[in-house]
């Protein structure tokens, strides 16, 4: 059991694609595998493409700015304070509607996802794209995310 407690930023990785940025500051070593934190900016207009993570629920709190999450059909608006919980394998996405950059913390428990925030980081291109990813980008996130349980609901 690992006994430190103590993280002070110099064991993070900061990764970016699609227009985020990823710092991931709880990795899954320092917590047993118990939970990972990541700290994640996103820039106006850009959010996540719809996706189940099949082994983490997911809890986030906004530091600044709002993200508007989507369970199914319906947004749910958070801004800087306000902390919203996803469940393991309930389908969701996120898109910052606002008009200035939102930073939030993204609490994974069990820990491990930050791992395909990495691995996508390094391989998938870091700015956002104008419009639909290319296919070639799509095909990158469905095999890194199988890799890590987490399940694209992409439009073929």
């Amino acid at each position: 059991m690992s006994t430190e407690t103590n993280l002070n930023g110099a064991d993070t990785d900061t990764t970016a694609f699609l227009g985020m940025t990823n710092r991931i500051i709880g990795p899954t070593g320092h917590t047993d595998g118990s939970l990972s934190v990541v700290e994640i900016t996103v820039p106006p207009g850009v959010g996540a493409p719809p996706h189940t993570n099949q082994r983490e629920a997911l809890t986030w709190y906004v530091i600044e700015g709002e993200l508007t999450f989507f369970e199914g059909q319906t947004p749910t608006t958070r801004t800087a304070g306000e902390l919203i919980f996803s469940p393991a394998g309930a389908p969701h996405t996120f898109l910052n509607q606002g008009d200035r950059e939102a930073r939030a913390l993204m609490i994974c428990t069990p820990g491990g996802f930050e791992g395909f925030l990495a691995d996508a980081g390094h391989a998938l291109p870091a700015e956002a794209p104008d419009g639909p990813p290319e296919q070639a980008h799509v095909q990158i996130m469905v095999r890194l995310g199988a890799e890590y349980g987490l399940q694209f609901h992409l439009a073929q």
